[in-house]
């Protein structure tokens, strides 16, 4: 019987530090899924209602991340 992976997206929060940007959180958080940073970055923007591309210190985001499970 041959296994199937699944991929299950999940989600985490961050506060946003001083010096945090859109791309030191993708170096920090970004995994394969993506083709590249600024995929990451536009789902990021997208999830949290962003529009432009700065982040404020304090505010919370939330960071997609995937996971597999083999079925």
């Amino acid at each position: 019987r041959q296994r199937q992976m699944c991929i299950e997206t999940d989600y985490t929060t961050v506060t946003i530090e001083d010096g945090d940007t859109l791309w030191t959180l993708a170096d920090a958080y970004m995994d394969d899924q993506y083709q590249n940073k600024r995929e990451f970055i536009t789902e990021v923007k997208q999830l949290n209602q962003i529009d432009e591309n700065r982040i404020h210190e304090g505010t919370q985001l939330v960071i997609p991340y995937y996971s597999a499970e083999y079925l």
